[in-house]
């Protein structure tokens, strides 16, 4: 090993040149980003909904889910489907919330709207969409109750196969506004909330599907949407020659911001699954002494999580996987994954800072690090994916050259720096909020005594496994 060739610091180039997306004038707010896609286009459309209550959100979740999946005035729900298959490449309807600027108290959830076609088909991506969101009919009751129980199983399989994700998503609702509005977008808010609609769904079918016309009369308008084009200039033109303003007109009163989401809470919560391992999520509020970057933490978390918490609750523990992240929020959290207990890892959590502040590592083995954070930072990724990116820190406020100064600091990053990083993860046990997936029996028997114990056992779930 010790003879095969490794890169080093001194063999990083320059950040690869990435295009930039410009603002073009349109019937509607829009960024085009000039990628080559090979006569491919993508356009995404963003629709804020800071339009509606903390209480609305979940609907604007099921609205997503349901579109593209019911019929139109137009078409019957399977022409739909047969049109978008012919003439587009994909079709999507899905939720995003963003932290603005990274804060933690201001929130910016949308509704997003992605589409991609060929360039011969742009006119089918400017004219489909706008025909789903604008002409959706809600009148099909069976059906929307077979889609909301396949999302809702959908949901508690998640919660059984990925908890270390739910876990570190529910963490971040202890402390940020925007994880709160994600949670009721996607995670336990909106399982809670689809479950308790399914349970009385005789007595709440006829006024859901007459709240979701009213939410989507309320979210598809032109007042803050923006519209992102990933594609050739003559497409993009091409693309609003056919669609004008896609069907959307001002909404008025009815634009006017409502969203008011609770101030977060740290506590400690467990959430039963039918499960025979848990998933641990252990995390904090941001340290006072957090003077570093994200790119500083990047190395500082493949190093503890490669080194000291694999060795500790993976090797020792028996966990299947483990690890830490500080989000760019600057919340530290830790989490393990498919582990047979619950109080040891949170206490190899807590030890963290002392095994920090005393890494002794090789030159070569902290420039592995380094190296390794870079080349993720600077992985190529397909035309899509470069747009959703640029899009969402546009969204997040985060100033031109945000990633490069990132990469800077991965790239600065010293044995003495992560050293002095262990006094942000100091005094983890008194001021934690933990965040538990796993078995009742795991959880009653760690020993912590939980704020709130919430049974996410889904019927349907463990009846499929059973016959599985």
């Amino acid at each position: 090993m010790a003879r095969l060739p490794r890169l080093g610091v001194a063999d990083i180039a320059e950040a690869p040149a990435e295009p930039r997306e410009e603002r073009v004038e349109a019937p509607l707010p829009c960024v085009w980003h000039g990628i080559p896609t090979h006569r491919i286009d993508y356009v995404y459309h963003y629709f804020d909904l800071r339009r509606l209550t903390a209480d609305e959100l979940p609907y604007a979740s099921v609205l997503a889910e349901l579109l593209g999946r019911l019929g139109t005035r137009e078409h019957s729900a399977a022409e739909l489907d047969t049109l978008v298959e012919g003439r587009l490449g994909s079709l999507d309807f899905f939720c995003d919330s963003y932290a603005w600027q990274g804060s933690l108290d201001e929130a910016r959830p949308y509704l997003v709207v992605g589409v991609s076609s060929l360039s011969e088909r742009v006119a089918d991506a400017a004219t489909i969409p706008a025909e789903v969101w604008g002409s959706t009919l809600f009148d099909d009751q069976e059906r929307i109750l077979a889609i909301l129980q396949q999302r809702r199983i959908a949901l508690s399989q998640y919660f059984q196969n990925n908890g270390h994700a739910a876990a570190m998503a529910r963490l971040s609702t202890h402390y940020s506004r925007s994880a709160t509005a994600a949670d009721a977008l996607g995670g336990v808010g909106l399982y809670l909330f689809l479950r308790e609609l399914l349970a009385s769904w005789d007595e709440r079918k006829d006024e859901l599907c007459a709240r979701l016309a009213d939410v989507a009369r309320r979210v598809f308008s032109s007042d803050e949407v923006l519209v992102s084009f990933t594609g050739p200039r003559a497409d993009l033109d091409a693309f609003w020659a056919a669609g004008g303003s896609l069907g959307l007109s001002p909404a008025g009163d009815a634009a006017a911001h409502r969203l008011e989401l609770p101030a977060p809470k740290a506590q400690d919560e467990a959430f039963l699954i039918a499960s025979n391992v848990s998933y641990v999520g252990e995390g904090a509020a941001p340290s006072a002494a957090d003077a570093f970057g994200p790119g500083n933490w990047a190395v500082a978390s493949r190093a503890l999580s490669f080194d000291y918490l694999w060795n500790e609750v993976r090797v020792k523990g028996g966990a299947y996987g483990v690890g830490f992240r500080r989000t760019t929020s600057g919340l530290p959290q830790f989490w393990s994954y498919r582990d047979p207990a619950v109080t040891p890892s949170i206490a190899r959590y807590e030890s963290s800072a002392d095994w920090l502040r005393s890494w002794d590592a090789s030159r070569t083995e902290l420039e592995g690090y380094v190296v390794s954070c870079v080349a993720a930072h600077d992985n190529p990724v397909k035309p899509r994916q470069l747009a959703r990116r640029q899009d969402g820190l546009d969204l997040s406020g985060r100033p031109e050259g945000w990633r490069a100064e990132l990469r800077g600091q991965v790239l600065g990053t010293t044995q003495e720096t992560l050293r002095s990083m262990a006094t942000c993860l100091d005094g983890l046990e008194e001021r934690r909020s933990l965040c538990v997936f796993g078995p009742q029996e795991q959880v009653e028997g760690s020993g912590l005594t939980f704020d709130q114990v919430i049974d996410l056992r889904d019927a349907a779930v463990e009846n499929e496994a059973a016959e599985g």
